[in-house]
This record gives C-alpha cells, structure tokens and sequence, in this order.
C-alpha cells in the first residue's frame, strides 16, 4: 500500500531533483534519512518526516493534514552548503514548485531554519543545516472500510473461560 506519507516525500524529492540541476548542483543525492544505504557522496539532501500527522480538522475522516519534515544539507564545501541552504529555503515557496506540489495535493505552510553545525569526519569538515517545513497534505486514499475495499478479514478471537 502506499501511504500518504510516503507521496509526500516523494513530491519532495522529485522537486529537490528536477530544480538541483538548474541550480548548479550537479550530483546532488536527495533521499529519506532513515534509508539504510552506503553513504552518497557530498552533497546531500537528507529527508526526515518529523511529525507525520498533525491534525486539523476534529473528525477521524477530515481529509487535510498536516506533516512536519525536516530538509537537511550536508557538504564538505562550505560554499556549496550555503548555496544548498538558500536552495532549500527558497524552492517550495517559487511559484512553480509551489504549483506543482498543490497540484498533487502537498501545500507547503511554513518553514524554520535549523542550526547549523559542523562535524568531522576523516579529515574533512562536514556542514549540516536546513529546514523544518510544514506542509498541508490532503489524503486522497479510499476508505478501506467501505464495500469492495477489503477481500478478506481474519480475527483471531479467545474467549477465556
């Protein structure tokens, strides 16, 4: 099944790719934080879904969400990863990513700035900063509890006696 969540980071993804090159940031790896993968070379964009449902609305059914993400950079150039960060400040909120996202249903709300801090590995310096975005998601998916969206249901029931 794919979830909400996942079609969120998804839309995420496609416009940290489609808009990096147009930016001069040639080989650029955008990917979930928790992928369980070899490291990717510098420089990284690493997604983290913070806070996956913030409820608006008061009913179980309200179709409007909210989802906080954290966007992180991490470069070993300084200059890149400030380059990175204006990127990452900007790109959700121009007006054509903006429409795009809407388009599929993520309404990007707010964003703040995470501190910025330095780590090293092996010789090198590696700088890590970004954003904290808060979007409005509208879940599309079926109700599964309706006819025609379950094939079979198994319980496994006791009664103690």
């Amino acid at each position: 099944m794919y979830s909400v969540l996942d079609r969120t980071v998804g839309v995420l993804k496609e416009q940290l790719d489609k808009y990096a090159i147009k930016n001069g940031f040639k080989g650029l790896t955008s990917m979930q934080s928790d992928q369980i993968s070899e490291k990717a070379p510098y420089p990284i964009i690493a997604i983290d879904v913070i806070d996956p449902f913030i409820q608006i609305g008061y009913t179980p059914d309200y179709p409007n969400f909210n989802m906080r993400i954290q966007l992180k950079a991490e470069s070993d150039d300084l200059v890149e990863f400030h380059n990175l960060l204006e990127y990452l400040r900007r790109l959700f909120f121009l007006q054509l990513p903006s429409q795009e996202m809407t388009s599929k249903h993520v309404y990007p709300q707010s964003e703040d700035v995470l501190a910025i801090t330095k780590d090293y590995e092996e010789n090198i310096t590696v700088y890590t900063g970004g954003i904290d975005l808060l979007v409005t998601v509208v879940d599309d998916q079926p109700d599964y509890t309706e006819d025609g969206q379950m094939d079979t249901v198994t319980t496994n029931f006791r009664k103690d006696g």
